[in-house]
């Protein structure tokens, strides 16, 4: 199973343990999420989404905290590192002195 069916499939379980019972439509569901092959596809074009950049697409500079919240995973293995880890403290050094954080940020050369 790729990593995006497997990461498909814990989000939709976790959803199903929090909202309602484990019956037999879900599991189906489940059953048709894993066999559906066009997520293999899906999860290849993020994959190379992110190999671009962290920002949130082409043409706009904007790095989304949900957005790294979401693919933290797989942008540690799509990514360098070093960058990733670089915004990430990005976003603790823009936090607020009541901990409230920013939703996410532009760099100055970036900025247009």
């Amino acid at each position: 199973m790729g990593k995006g069916k497997t990461l498909i499939l814990g989000l939709l379980c976790g959803c199903f343990m929090v909202g309602c019972s484990n019956t037999t439509k879900e599991k189906q569901l489940a059953a048709t999420i894993l066999q559906d092959s066009t997520l293999n596809k899906v999860d290849s074009m993020a994959r190379s989404v992110i190999r671009q950049g962290l920002n949130a697409g082409s043409g706009y500079s904007q790095i989304w905290a949900r957005d790294m919240n979401t693919f933290i995973e797989t942008a540690c293995e799509e990514t360098d590192r070093k960058d990733l880890r670089n915004a990430i403290l990005l976003f603790f050094a823009l936090q607020q002195p009541n901990g409230e954080m920013i939703d996410g940020y532009v760099l100055k050369p970036e900025f247009t």
